[in-house]
């Protein structure tokens, strides 16, 4: 009972998280600065420096479909 209300929930906070990131494959001028912030924070996380130059919006949008994918459970 426990791993399947806790799988639910699981699958409940990805699908959630999901529709809360549409805007940002919708409207790739929101995606741009949100997709250089979270690369900053990664690059001081991992202490290299920073790339000034920004990502192309395929590149920044490609995780919104791969993470509706993979959150997906099989039938």
């Amino acid at each position: 009972m426990w791993r399947t209300t806790t799988y639910l929930i699981g699958v409940c906070n990805s699908a959630l998280l999901t529709v809360l990131a549409l805007p940002l494959l919708l409207l790739p001028t929101l995606a741009v600065p949100w997709a250089v912030q979270h690369r900053q924070n990664a690059d001081e996380y991992r202490k290299i420096p920073t790339d000034p130059g920004t990502p192309t919006t395929t590149r920044a949008l490609l995780w919104l479909p791969i993470h509706a994918t993979t959150g997906t459970p099989n039938p």
